[in-house]
């Protein structure tokens, strides 16, 4: 079958831009609802070289203002400090993109690939 080469650019471009358009520019707007342990350890930044102090795990939910390399930076009581993504859980982010391929654009296709095929 012989697809038109433009056809193909136009579906892999709307494709791309489909999966840009559902992935988050930035964690902002997330929360963080529990953590893995009853202690958090804090980071001056996102490397796990900037350790820091350690505070309860309480008064949750924690608003994520930035995400970087694996890090949160959350807002504390003295200013701002960043935990690792592995010590945490965060809500899971609702991300709805509807759209409608051109009609004349191939999507998929696959010759005698009915529901009964399969049986």
């Amino acid at each position: 079958m012989n697809i038109n080469p433009i056809s193909r650019r136009v579906a892999v471009a709307l494709l791309a831009l489909a999966a840009t358009a559902a992935a988050p520019a930035h964690a902002e707007g997330t929360d963080i609802v529990a953590a893995s342990q009853s202690e958090v350890q804090l980071y001056k930044g996102p490397s796990i070289a900037d350790a820091g102090a350690k505070i309860p795990a309480k008064d949750f939910p924690w608003k994520v203002m930035q995400k970087s390399k694996g890090f949160y930076e959350i807002k504390t009581a003295t200013g701002s400090a960043w935990v690792n993504s592995m010590d945490v859980r965060t809500a899971p982010a609702a991300a709805v993109v509807c759209s409608t391929p051109p009609a004349i654009a191939h999507v998929a296709g696959s010759r005698n690939a009915g529901s009964a095929r399969c049986n």
